[in-house]
């Protein structure tokens, strides 16, 4: 059988280290509380706030530098306009004349004359090309006009590249109005881009603005003494949880320590059982069942297995069972059979519990003749012992039973309580016996062994 215990042990480490990392974070808490600089939080602040209105001041200059930037390529993309749409009506009216001088031409009476018709003719082919030549101005005019309602920042005018005659037909004051506008867009990407840097730093500002105030509304809020009592509070959880693992450790080192030889002899049975089962299956008159001999060793075993396996359970019960709380019979431990002891081995008792449970002593009034207290003071006992003295002509069973009533809470006393079997320390078992033998206080179900 394995051991309970090493469970409840590997559960109460891992508390212990949930319970340390959360007694780490209130230890942080009240570190922070206490080196807290609330003068200067609110001084960084208050830096902070008129960075921040300066940031803000830059940003509205900035955003008032870039829409006044792109009003200016607008009006100069206006004006480039303008002077595309001159240029157009210019070669429409060049155009016009062209073919009407044309029409003019054709309308010559003497158009055919030998000589004369000579002249017209070749009139005719140079206002012809004249013509073609003006109506590809008009396209690539018109063609120049479409590139203008293309312009935004995300065009490089540089990319544009005009051949001379395209450089003359547009004019200087076109290149002069495109020069302009290229240095607005670079200036406006210029503008952009710081405007985009102080907004950056002007939500960085409000984003630390808003860290610190949230720090000085918690400090505001938070109480050092209640920080500190959590923190106590978890300092003592783990200290009592420590306590607990070293206890549960002892009694898992001493259950192994008994379980071992039992598990051992119970593994030797069990194979014992199986070599006779084995026999009896394989032997000369199978199906005979077993011998007399055969069948008295395996009842034999059944009883050892029985008993190891009664003793391995009541040695886990044991040792797996909550005491939260010890009650004594105080005068049921002052005599070893009928011999008065004194208080010896009752106080030796009680100071070696009392490092590990809550304790307490209850006497008969009787004991005031055997031990004469002083004001019912009993020096003997460590401070942590309750000790209480019942009042006269009354039993101190029923006051030891109450006060052992709920789960967790055990007696120790040799007397059994027969006037009380409703009791819950009766009847669920929590009466724990004792034995004086020559000086030696032996409990067994707590291990423990005291000379007094």
């Amino acid at each position: 059988m394995k051991n309970p215990l090493n469970k409840t042990c590997d559960d109460l480490k891992t508390r212990l280290s949930a319970l340390k990392v959360s007694a780490e974070g209130a230890s942080r808490r009240v570190h922070a509380i206490k080196t807290f600089n609330l003068a200067a939080k609110n001084a960084e602040i208050e830096r902070l706030e008129r960075e921040n209105h300066a940031l803000g001041n830059s940003v509205s200059a900035f955003t008032n530098t870039v829409d006044r930037t792109k009003t200016e390529l607008r009006l100069s993309i206006a004006e480039l306009t303008i002077e595309v749409s001159d240029s157009i009506s210019r070669e429409e009216r060049t155009k016009f004349d062209l073919t009407r001088k044309k029409n003019h031409l054709k309308a010559e009476p003497n158009r055919w004359h030998p000589i004369h018709g000579t002249r017209v003719f070749f009139e005719n082919l140079r206002l012809s090309r004249e013509i073609d030549a003006s109506y590809r101005n008009i396209l690539f005019l018109q063609k120049s006009q479409q590139r203008l309602e293309l312009l935004s920042d995300a065009i490089n005018l540089r990319e544009w590249i005009f051949s001379k005659d395209e450089q003359r037909l547009l004019g200087v004051r076109y290149f002069e109005v495109l020069k302009t506008t290229e240095d607005i867009q670079q200036a406006l990407s210029r503008s952009e881009a710081e405007l985009a840097s102080v907004q950056q730093l002007l939500l960085e500002s409000q984003e630390r603005i808003r860290q610190l105030k949230e720090e000085v509304s918690a400090f505001s809020a938070s109480n050092l003494a209640d920080h500190e009592n959590s923190y106590n509070a978890f300092l003592r959880e783990i200290n009592s949880l420590e306590l607990e693992l070293a206890r549960k450790e002892d009694f898992r080192l001493n259950l192994d320590f008994q379980m071992i030889p039992l598990n051992q002899e119970h593994r030797k049975l069990v194979e014992e059982r199986r070599r006779i089962e084995r026999d009896v299956r394989d032997g000369d008159n199978p199906g005979t069942g077993p011998s007399s001999n055969q069948q008295r060793n395996l009842e034999r075993i059944e009883r050892s297995i029985a008993k190891i396996e009664s003793r391995i359970a009541h040695l886990v019960r044991n040792a797996t069972r909550t005491v939260n709380r010890i009650v004594l019979d105080g005068n049921n431990l002052c005599y070893e059979k009928n011999s008065p002891i004194g208080l010896r081995a009752v106080s030796k008792l009680a100071t070696k519990l009392a490092t590990n449970y809550e304790v307490l002593v209850v006497f008969d009034a009787s004991i005031r003749q055997m031990a004469k207290p002083t004001n019912n003071s009993f020096p003997d006992f460590p401070k942590e012992v309750v000790v209480h003295i019942v009042n006269a002509k009354t039993s101190a069973d029923e006051t030891i039973l109450r006060l052992s009533s709920q789960p967790g809470q055990f007696v120790i006393s040799n007397d059994r309580f027969i006037d009380f079997p409703e009791a819950p320390a009766v009847s669920n078992g929590r009466i724990i016996r004792h034995e004086m033998v020559r000086g030696h206080l032996l409990v067994h179900d707590l291990q423990i062994d005291l000379r007094y």
